[in-house]
């Protein structure tokens, strides 16, 4: 009778097991490559502060995706999609025979944060807002960012890298596209 009940727990164990990791899956998506990511379907995007927590996010509700998808428009770019790796609100798209476009959104960092070689960062502004330039930031020829002040410690950042091309092109086309994303950013302070 022992050996039974010692086999009834550990069924018991097993099945309970089983059906906690279903549950701890049901919240994520699956994203690039299979990796789970949690879901934008989660409520943990809060945007009110309580007495020391963390600031509310700058960008709110606002998708980079979205933003992007906007300011390709007529550009020939298939849909943007989510791309967690420069930020957890970033996303990227590839027009076969031109390159990658991205933009990521930065709630938490600005653009005095970049982490790029100064030889290679050029201020200016873009419609009126502060913004550094990236001139081959990933050690490539044909690519060029542009990172736009949002709030002094929040940032955007539009990116391309062509598959073929120079990288006064690469930073021509990004500028043309970072003047369509600006106007769809919050104003800082």
């Amino acid at each position: 009778m022992k050996a039974m009940n010692s086999f009834l727990g550990q069924r018991r164990m097993l099945t309970l097991l089983a059906i906690l990791t279903l549950f701890a899956g049901a919240g994520c998506t699956n994203e690039r490559g299979g990796v789970a990511m949690p879901s934008d379907s989660a409520s943990s995007s809060a945007t009110s502060t309580t007495p020391g927590s963390a600031p509310a996010d700058v960008f709110g509700s606002l998708k980079a995706c979205n933003v992007l998808d906007k300011a390709l428009e007529g550009q020939g770019f298939p849909a943007a999609v989510i791309d967690r790796a420069g930020g957890d609100n970033g996303c990227d798209t590839l027009k076969s025979g031109f390159g990658t476009m991205s933009l990521d959104l930065h709630p938490n960092l600005g653009i005095d944060d970049l982490n790029a070689a100064k030889s290679k960062q050029f201020p200016g502004e873009v419609n009126d807002r502060r913004s550094i330039q990236v001139r081959d930031g990933i050690g490539s020829r044909g690519n060029c960012d542009i990172a736009l002040e949002v709030t002094k410690t929040s940032r955007a950042i539009v990116g391309v890298t062509l598959t073929t091309g120079t990288t006064e092109e690469a930073c021509a086309f990004v500028y043309s596209i970072a003047k369509k994303v600006e106007p769809q950013l919050p104003k800082g302070n």
